[in-house]
């Protein structure tokens, strides 16, 4: 799901409503606009990735920055997973289409009572970092409220709470009306 559909839920209800409608954590992805060939191959990530909202339009020389949204499943709904993958391939329940990104690149667990989300590194070839130290391979890290992740070279990404992640929408308005 993009960042545009977040917010447009936001604008229609309040904290509580928000909170009720999305109960499980997010993953903010953010990351430089995928590789064009793999948006054309199709499937997920080309769907993800097209639907995607432009943060910035500044060029760094790696491209333009995008942000796309990721819920950690619906705690109470059939068919939540207790792992999520993230990688390259479009497998993967998170895909991003980067070079740096190896096809199986990390894993997110969560526990039944859905109160705590780990993130392991599967043995990917560039590496991720959890608030910015490496995560060594195999070995799972809990996710807390704002801890941020890098997967590979170009992935940028934060783990929300739904509380936390209707505050960041919040901040985003209130920058753009000072725009």
């Amino acid at each position: 799901m993009n960042l545009s559909e977040f917010r447009r839920t936001y604008d229609l209800v309040d904290r509580d409503g928000f909170l009720e409608t999305f109960r499980a954590p997010f993953l903010l992805v953010n990351t430089t606009d995928p590789d064009r060939a793999s948006k054309e191959k199709g499937g997920k990530a080309a769907e993800v990735w097209s639907k995607s909202t432009i943060l910035s339009n500044r060029s760094n020389g790696s491209g333009t920055l995008i942000s796309a949204v990721f819920p950690l499943g619906e705690p109470g709904r059939k068919g939540g997973e207790a792992t999520l993958t993230i990688g390259r391939s479009n497998e993967n329940d998170i895909p991003i289409p980067n070079p740096s990104i190896s096809r199986r690149h990390a894993r997110i667990d969560r526990d039944a009572s859905w109160e705590t989300f780990s993130l392991a590194d599967v043995g990917s070839s560039y590496g991720t970092t959890l608030n910015g130290a490496p995560l060594p391979p195999k070995q799972a890290h809990r996710l807390q409220n704002g801890t941020t992740v890098v997967f590979g070279q170009v992935a940028f990404c934060t783990f929300f709470s739904p509380g936390d992640f209707f505050n960041f929408l919040h901040i985003l308005d209130a920058s753009k009306e000072k725009e």
